[in-house]
């Protein structure tokens, strides 16, 4: 059996294990807090980043090269389709990764009883070691992601042009992102851009969305109105099961 190692609340870790879910490997999480993960990583001879897939025969770092060890299982890059795909992934990532992660510390500075309860639900045992620490790390998470209220309207836009640019490719109401076929860019695009609508079935248990800021419900609200939020919406509906595509 294979062991993912992840921090369960991370989009970087639902992608790789949206994607080992659909293939027939049989594994199992490992989930550790911020921080603690870097200690497992290590003990398991990964890197530091998370998710790591740690099999008999090697450790793979990171959401994209797990994505292409399941490709050799579950094809997920179609020759035809794979320079396309990975151009798209290379967006997702640069976007709705790394900027979906900043706008949603912006907003959840405000609330640090809404981190602590994503913490106790995602790590219980590890929370009661961080908890008096949460406060710390949450300012150097912020300035380590720079996740200045200030810059919530860049970040914003910079989601909402490559929000436009899906909404196009998905216009002519096509049945997954890249045509006909189910492929890497779904799993990339819906996993690192569901901080934008929280699909109720990530592999995550996120809290009840009218827990969160006001201001980031709305904005959740309007990005699950748009034709890519429908999609992801309707991708994790019909397609987040195990072997369920």
């Amino acid at each position: 059996m294979y062991t993912l190692l992840t921090i369960p609340y991370s989009h970087y870790c639902e992608r790789a294990r949206w994607a080992l879910d659909l293939s027939q490997l049989s594994y199992q999480e490992e989930g550790h807090a911020p921080f603690f993960h870097a200690y497992y990583n290590r003990k398991r001879g990964a890197q530091r980043m998370v998710p790591a897939l740690v099999t008999p025969a090697q450790v793979i770092n990171g959401s994209d090269q797990i994505l292409r060890f399941v490709h050799q299982h579950r094809p997920l890059y179609p020759t035809h389709l794979e320079a396309s795909i990975l151009s798209w992934e290379d967006r997702f990532d640069r976007v709705f990764g790394i900027k979906s992660r900043v706008w949603a510390y912006i907003h959840l500075q405000k609330v640090p009883e809404q981190l602590h309860s994503i913490l106790q639900e995602g790590t219980p045992g590890e929370y009661a070691f961080i908890k008096p620490f949460v406060p710390y790390a949450l300012q150097s998470i912020v300035s380590l992601y720079k996740a200045y209220p200030y810059r919530l309207r860049r970040v914003e836009q910079d989601l909402n042009h490559l929000l436009d640019q899906c909404d196009f490719m998905l216009k002519d109401q096509r049945s997954f992102f890249m045509g006909e076929t189910f492929t890497a860019a779904d799993i990339t695009l819906c996993a690192l851009a569901s901080i934008l609508v929280f699909p109720p079935e990530h592999g995550f248990a996120y809290p009840a969305l009218e827990t969160f800021p006001e201001a980031m419900q709305t904005q959740i609200l309007q990005w699950r109105k748009r034709p890519v939020g429908q999609y992801i919406l309707r991708m994790y509906a019909n397609h987040r099961t195990r072997f369920g595509v």
